[in-house]
């Protein structure tokens, strides 16, 4: 069967072959046109979400408490004084340790979750009917098994979504040289490159920001390049001051 993007739309190069899993050879391919990389249609998925959550997800606390604070600095950058009367969704939330981390911010926040049980915000949920002013999604772009039709359906409730996701390099990393492929755990199963944001962020007619590695925000507003970096650096020292205080 001919794979397409499922991104774009156009004809991918296969380039590797991996074992995801520990048992299912996938293929792996290369969209020259909008440089996302994808596996074949991921057939595993079913037994991958067996536990939404997955086991080696071991920085999840700390990456909560890192993300809390780029919302909250996105949130002054983005709306000024208006940033505590912000609507403000995290899709795909699990157990909903950043909305309740964000609510102690005073920023009304709540959740969006298909798949996991909320534990820290459950009295928060989005009905998703209605639009919201910012919408996050922190490593969730990766596991999109239709991105086309997903991004669109995350744009036409904000225009202003920060997300993470590491970029892959041009060159791409053979399996078993890059951690991010996930195959241990099979719910990766998309990457993209900054070609591909750019690309996603001029069919939809919005601003890209990235800091070139895995925190990127689209938004209908410009904010300063140099700030939103700043808003990305402040998250990380932070987070390496409260870690020195172990």
């Amino acid at each position: 069967m001919t794979e397409l993007c499922r991104l774009c739309g156009a004809n991918p190069n296969f380039v590797m072959t991996g074992l995801v899993l520990q048992k299912y050879k996938v293929r792996y391919f290369d969209c020259p046109t909008c440089g996302y990389v994808q596996t074949e249609k991921p057939y595993w998925l079913a037994e991958a979400y067996e536990q939404p959550i997955n086991k080696y997800d071991t920085g999840i606390i700390s990456r909560n408490y890192q993300n809390s604070i780029l919302v909250y600095f996105l949130s002054l950058l983005m709306f000024r004084l208006k940033y505590k009367k912000i609507r403000h969704v995290d899709y795909a939330g699990g157990y909903g340790i950043l909305v309740g981390l964000l609510r102690e911010f005073g920023i009304t926040s709540h959740w969006h979750d298909k798949y996991c049980k909320n534990v820290f915000a459950d009295q928060f949920p989005w009905d998703g009917n209605k639009s919201v002013d910012l919408l996050s999604a922190f490593e969730v772009f990766e596991h999109f098994e239709n991105p086309n039709l997903e991004i669109s359906e995350l744009l036409a409730h904000s225009k202003n979504i920060i997300f993470s996701t590491r970029l892959i390099s041009d060159e791409i990393p053979k399996i078993g040289e890059w951690w991010y492929y996930g195959e241990e755990h099979g719910q990766h199963i998309g990457f993209y490159r900054k070609k591909t944001l750019q690309f996603v962020a001029k069919k939809n007619h919005l601003n890209l920001l990235s800091d070139g590695v895995a925190i990127h925000c689209l938004s209908e507003m410009r904010p300063p390049l140099m700030l939103f970096k700043m808003a990305c650096a402040v998250s990380r020292v932070n987070m390496l001051s409260m870690l020195k205080k172990i």
